[in-house]
């Protein structure tokens, strides 16, 4: 190194200012230097060779992250990677995209954040704003918009970012402003010369990286790519590249936060698409593969695929469902996924059935019961009201689970909810169910209670509806334990239009007005419906069977039945 072509010296001192460097001083022999590139240095997919880059005499590298709120480099992500990975210090940069919006800059810097992360890597260049373009904003609006830009910035990341300009701009569109001396300065000049031009623009009296040519030549790269120095040699460099990020004035985004902690860009959310905007109740993001939710109240979570479609479909943070309080997650069986969200519900999907949501009562009572590893299985529907509009159900798999406001929220399924509904549901005799279905007590069948009676199954009846008076007379007997066992119709209208019966499996049960429930079973009510039933010339009857001596009787209207036991004859008494 001659005295002629000494480098100037850097002091490598607390804070920026200590690593920007006196313009007008030339360079040394073995400049520190560097390209930058974006998706042109990558013509028809072709990747970049950065070993080819580095064994160049490189040492570092500039990448394209983001435009505005709507582009992100396709070759980004690979990009960034592979010059960490050939050890070369990397920095990623904004194209500033201005416009009139008053929130304009802060979402463009927290959309740049949310690619290119906060860069507290050692090795990590303070993050870039490109600046060539006004908007259409006057000098004194782009001083704000820039300003806002660069703010928001150092609040997420902690890091003082630099800015990339050319003079004319700076001069025609920034008005000369000088006002941003605190950022380091990477300057645009091409004057073929060993250094920028001086004076330089906006009252900097150092620069700290000087792009002097976009038609290099470097191994590695297909295209002509932008080339800059740098002010320092390579200590100045690495104490820039990130050895400590200053004191940050905010917490970073709590959306890029957990965007960050799935992966990034190798998450199921891909990459970044949009700002973060406002929805009801909080924030959100939106990324190729899905969206990011934030409140307060549940903190930042993602969903995606078809829970996300769904989630859209009946209104997302305005549903009934509210905000994401889970990332989607694999059901307890391993065949489906979900998301918990903040009303206490949840979008499920599995892959026969989709996407449905359930939520409040009916999703407690599926919960309950074992959510899709329970009886039900995975909801088919969502949330829906009854035919009644009283009430709300969700269809399952398996059954459905009913709610009204006098019931609560209970489960039928199978052969009971066929039943119900040949019965007319909610709007049929039994109305709502009461109770989710249970086992009988005799281990055989299976019942649920509603509010007007009961419907039980048994393998060998099938599923019958029983109430009132009559099931009330059965329960006296000892329900499917007693002398009738299990019903085998449902009530119905007697042949005469004034009573009603069921049929069960030892007999019947008989009601009319008159007489009320009451029980005939075996030889006795054979004998009474060959004379006709209620229309002989007995009637109804007004006792259940009875022991007398000798054997059993039953009373009637106008007389009375006797079985004896010992010749299993029937006569009238």
């Amino acid at each position: 190194m001659t005295a002629a072509r000494r480098r100037p010296r850097v002091a490598i001192a607390t804070g920026v200012a200590a690593l920007m460097v006196l313009v007008g001083a030339g360079f040394a022999a073995a400049d520190i230097s560097g390209p930058d590139v974006a998706s042109y240095q990558h013509p028809g997919g072709a990747s970049i060779d950065w070993s080819q880059v580095k064994n160049s005499g490189r040492n570092f590298a500039f990448v394209k992250a983001t435009e505005g709120v709507g582009y992100v480099n396709p070759y980004f992500s690979a990009d960034w990677s592979a010059i960490r990975t050939n050890g070369m210090v990397r920095g990623s940069y904004h194209y500033a995209k201005p416009d009139s919006s008053s929130t304009s800059a802060a979402e463009q810097a927290r959309y740049f954040v949310s690619v290119a992360g906060v860069m507290h890597t050692s090795g990590d260049l303070a993050p870039v704003l490109d600046l060539e373009e006004t908007g259409g904003l006057s000098p004194s609006q782009l001083v704000t918009w820039v300003h806002a830009w660069l703010s928001t910035i150092t609040a997420l990341t902690g890091r003082t970012p630099i800015v990339y300009t050319y003079p004319y701009f700076w001069r025609s569109a920034m008005g000369n402003d000088t006002s941003f001396t605190q950022y380091p300065l990477w300057i645009a000049d091409y004057n073929g010369g060993s250094a920028p031009n001086t004076p330089l623009i906006g009252g900097w009296n150092y620069w700290t990286f000087w792009q002097y040519t976009d038609r290099s030549t470097i191994a590695g790269i297909s295209t002509g790519v932008d080339d800059s120095k740098f002010s320092g040699d390579s200590a100045a460099l690495s104490a820039l590249a990130n050895a400590a990020p200053a004191t940050q004035t905010a917490p970073p985004s709590a959306i890029l936060a957990h965007y960050t902690a799935l992966g990034g860009v190798n998450s199921a959310l891909g990459q970044v698409t949009g700002a973060e905007y406002a929805v009801p109740g909080g924030r959100a993001q939106n990324f190729t593969g899905g969206r990011m939710y934030w409140s307060p109240a549940t903190g930042a979570h993602e969903v995606h695929g078809a829970i996300l479609d769904h989630y859209l479909s009946i209104g997302g943070p305005a549903s009934a469902l509210g905000l994401p309080s889970t990332d989607e997650s694999p059901s307890a069986d391993n065949s489906g996924r979900y998301n918990d969200f903040s009303s206490g519900g949840a979008l499920y999907w599995s892959p026969t059935v989709g996407a449905h949501e359930v939520h409040g009562a009916i999703d407690s009572t599926w919960g309950g019961l074992g959510w899709e590893m329970g009886p039900q299985g995975y909801p088919v529907t969502d949330e829906r009201p009854s035919a009644d509009r009283i009430g709300r159900y969700n269809d399952f798999q398996n059954g459905s689970i009913y709610w009204s406001p006098a019931t609560g929220a209970q489960s039928v399924q199978g052969a009971i909810k066929s039943k119900w509904a040949v019965l007319g549901w909610e709007m049929g005799p039994q109305g709502y169910p009461l109770t989710d279905e249970r086992p009988s007590a005799d281990g055989v069948g299976r019942y649920n209670d509603f509010q007007n009676g009961s419907i039980y199954w048994s393998p060998t009846t099938g599923a019958q509806s029983v109430q009132g008076a009559i099931k009330t007379k059965w329960a006296v007997l000892g329900w499917e334990m007693g002398p009738q066992g299990y019903p085998v119709t449902d009530e119905r209208p007697s042949a005469d239009g004034v009573g009603r019966y069921n049929d069960f499996q030892g007999g019947a049960i008989y009601w009319s007005p008159a007489t009320g429930a009451q029980s005939v079973q075996g030889a006795i009510r054979d004998t009474w419906a060959g004379q006709g039933w209620e229309t002989g010339p007995l009637g109804y009857p007004v006792s259940d069977e009875y022991a007398v001596p000798g054997g059993r009787q039953c009373d009637f209207q106008h007389g009375s039945l006797f079985w004896d036991a010992t010749t299993g004859v029937v006569s009238p008494r």
